[in-house]
Parts: C-alpha cells; sequence; structure tokens
C-alpha cells in the first residue's frame, strides 16, 4: 500500500484512495459478513504483502455484585436515674 498510496508527482493524495480500496473495502465486507461487530477491535495489517484483518471481540463486562447494606438501628440510649425521675 506504501507503494500505491505514494506518487512523485501528487505526493501522498492517492494515499487516501489506496486506503479506501485495501482497508474501508475489506473492512466493509468484513462488517457485513458480521465477522466484526459493534465494540470489536479491529487489527489490520500485512503478511506476505497481503493485508490481514485480525478481530478481537468486545470482552463482555463483568458483573458487578450489588452489595445492599442495611442501616443499623441506632442504639437506645441508656437511661440515667435523672432521666428516669423526670
Amino acid at each position: 500500500m506504501r507503494k500505491e498510496g505514494y506518487d512523485p508527482e501528487y505526493g501522498a493524495r492517492p494515499l487516501k484512495r489506496a486506503i479506501q480500496k485495501n482497508i474501508e473495502d475489506r473492512l466493509s465486507e468484513e462488517l457485513l459478513r458480521g465477522t466484526v461487530k459493534v465494540g470489536d477491535t479491529v487489527v489490520i495489517g500485512t503478511k506476505a504483502g497481503e493485508l490481514t484483518v485480525q478481530v478481537k471481540e468486545k470482552k463482555a463486562p463483568v458483573a458487578k455484585k450489588k452489595v445492599t447494606t442495611t442501616k443499623a438501628k441506632p442504639k437506645a440510649k441508656p437511661k440515667t436515674k435523672a432521666a428516669e425521675k423526670e
């Protein structure tokens, strides 16, 4: 893609077309096949001059246990002799 995306006369302008042709089209195909789903991570690379697409599926969120606490009832104040007389 480096060779395809560069032209001495136009500089790196052809790079956009190369990205569209090689990466966006391939990624669109993978989306249509269902290989890539929302939230997945896609790693684009090359191997032996060919474009590779590696999909890392989104991990399901770990369910957090809901911790419930109960409020402790306030302890009754001990009665004093002065309170008893009233």
